[in-house]
């Protein structure tokens, strides 16, 4: 849905440059206990410009009078995804790393479990991109590439169908990538996206302790 949005009514839309900065400070916002959230706002805005410099990795906004009020990311290449932002931009992104580690404790407590990013920072490197076709399996984390990262909606804008509209868009946009199915993850205790997840045309495929994973097709 592009352009043409009444007075008051959301609009959603494709992600663009400007919006970057919004999306940061709205996933800090609806993720104040996340790690990428700990690692700030100029983190995030690198990893949000991701979804706008790059065809394989998609967003939509829902825009309300100018606001973004909500947002979905992810990618038909995840683990390119990753790959391409620590090869751009290694030294700023390490040096942020740095900075975080010493002024948040979260950041000290947490870093070690993202050695795994560690390692694939630095593989980054040395290692081209992969032509794998969107949706088999990442040599580096055996996962379906094509995965819906992050999702959030103001919590003064909810019940209005925001997430469901901004969903189907982002589906497009991966179905048009190529990608024939999408997985997504939600901590055990967020009870209502898992509530969403169920109701909305996701199939719960595994729990973990530290996870509840969902799969949506994409073939019509």
């Amino acid at each position: 849905m592009t352009g043409g949005a009444e007075r008051g009514s959301v609009e959603v839309r494709d992600i663009a440059p400007g919006d970057v900065p919004a999306v940061a400070a709205l996933h800090r916002r609806m993720f104040p206990d996340y790690f990428l959230s700990h690692m700030g706002q100029r983190f995030l805005e690198c990893f949000y410009r991701e979804f706008v410099l790059w065809a394989e990795n998609c967003a939509t906004v829902a825009d309300l009078e100018g606001q973004v009020v909500g947002f979905v990311a992810g990618s038909a290449d995840s683990a390119n995804l990753y790959r391409r932002l620590y090869r751009r931009r290694f030294l700023t992104i390490g040096g942020l790393v740095v900075a975080r580690f010493f002024a948040d404790g979260y950041v000290r407590r947490h870093v070690f479990r993202r050695l795994p990013h560690v390692g694939l920072a630095i593989r980054s490197l040395f290692t081209r991109r992969s032509r794998r076709p969107p949706g088999t399996p990442d040599p580096d984390s055996g996962e379906p590439l094509a995965c819906l990262l992050s999702i959030a909606v103001s919590p003064e804008h909810r019940g209005r169908g925001i997430a469901e509209q901004m969903v189907d868009q982002f589906c497009g946009q991966l179905r048009g990538c190529g990608a024939r199915e999408v997985l997504l993850s939600a901590r055990p205790e967020n009870k209502r996206a898992i509530a969403f997840y169920k109701k909305s045309g996701w199939t719960l495929s595994e729990v973990k302790p530290n996870g509840v994973y969902f799969t949506r097709s994409l073939e019509r």
